[in-house]
């Protein structure tokens, strides 16, 4: 029943990402005066806050469980890694913000787990310019940090054909055993279509005869997608 909803933010474009843990607050990517930073907007309505300002393309925010950090991923140094701030702000010119990852790849969509351990987030090859679709990609996960960002190494999960929409939002189990995800399957081309006739590779001993020769027409045509069959109507009918 969408009989109460209402509009949550009426700039545009906007792309919902994060609910706190309080359910008082959704946080979104926006972009605004020509940037993409990060945004949240109160549930209960009212006017968006800006909690990013640096330049560059913040997105992907997603509320650490205890909820007092947003992950993000921010190519604010030249690529894509995953940063944190304070959930009510990076502060001015965001020196509140502190980088998580320091790697070779484009790093997007960090999700915290329930439990408060473990991050995942997907990594595209280095020098990808946003999150495309039909890409090979890693899913990596690392300990969430505590109070203080510890270097850390990322251990990659999985290998595997994806990109856009393979883990845009969080999708932990409550138990933080394991998280769905969306990985793409390449299907074969479809037959080319023609309107050849095949050839005749030879000629098998078989005599069809067709009491209803417009069935017989609407027959090939499915089968073989030719509008008429071979010559093979009885004189006889």
């Amino acid at each position: 029943d969408a009989s109460s909803a209402h509009l949550m933010t009426p700039k545009s474009p906007s792309y919902y990402h994060g609910w706190s843990p309080d359910g008082k607050w959704l946080a979104y990517c926006a972009q605004r005066d020509g940037n993409f930073d990060i945004f949240r907007v109160p549930v209960a309505g009212g006017d968006e806050e800006r909690l990013t300002s640096s330049p560059g393309y913040d997105d992907g925010p997603d509320y650490s469980p205890d909820g007092k950090w947003i992950y993000i991923n921010s190519d604010r140094t030249g690529q894509f890694q995953i940063w944190r701030f304070p959930a009510a702000g990076a502060g001015p010119n965001d020196e509140n913000a502190e980088r998580v990852t320091n790697d070779e790849s484009e790093d997007w969509f960090p999700h915290p787990s329930p439990d408060g351990k473990w991050m995942v987030f997907v990594s595209f090859p280095k020098g990808t310019k946003g999150h495309p679709a039909n890409q090979n990609v890693q899913l990596c996960r690392m300990p969430l940090p505590g109070v203080t960002v510890k270097p850390a190494k990322a251990e990659v999960i999985a290998d595997l054909f994806g990109g856009q929409g393979t883990i845009n939002v969080n999708s932990w189990a409550p138990d933080s055993q394991r998280f769905a995800y969306v990985s793409y399957e390449v299907l074969p081309a479809p037959a080319v279509q023609t309107t050849e006739r095949p050839r005749i590779m030879g000629l098998a001993h078989v005599a069809l005869y067709a009491h209803d020769f417009e069935k017989s027409r609407s027959f090939y045509h499915q089968f073989l997608g030719f509008d008429e069959p071979y010559s093979l109507k009885n004189p006889d009918g």
